[in-house]
């Protein structure tokens, strides 16, 4: 089944992109597994504000990683282009 929309190549050039942005999530699996357990033992312990406290430190962790992801895919992909060989094809029409 072919693409209605673009070339091989251009499908071919996704592969990359899609490497490094689904992988860049386990990068920050670390955060929910350290926020569950710290949630858990707060909450165990009777702590409630702790618990509030812990969840508090984790959105922001989450806000601030989030936002370096994102400035770093929005200025790495040139870089990112050029190491990977991708080269943009030509357009269709030209004005």
């Amino acid at each position: 089944m072919g693409c209605r929309y673009c070339s091989a190549a251009e499908l071919a050039a996704l592969g990359p992109g899609m490497v490094v942005s689904d992988s860049s999530a386990y990068v920050f699996m670390f955060l929910a597994v350290a926020t569950t357990n710290l949630y858990s033992t707060a909450l165990s312990q009777g702590k409630k504000k702790r618990a509030a406290s812990v969840v508090s430190h984790s959105l922001s962790l989450a806000l601030a990683c989030g936002l370096v992801l994102a400035v770093a895919i929005s200025f790495g992909s040139p870089w990112f282009c050029e190491i990977s060989l991708f080269r943009a094809p030509a357009p269709f029409f030209s004005i």
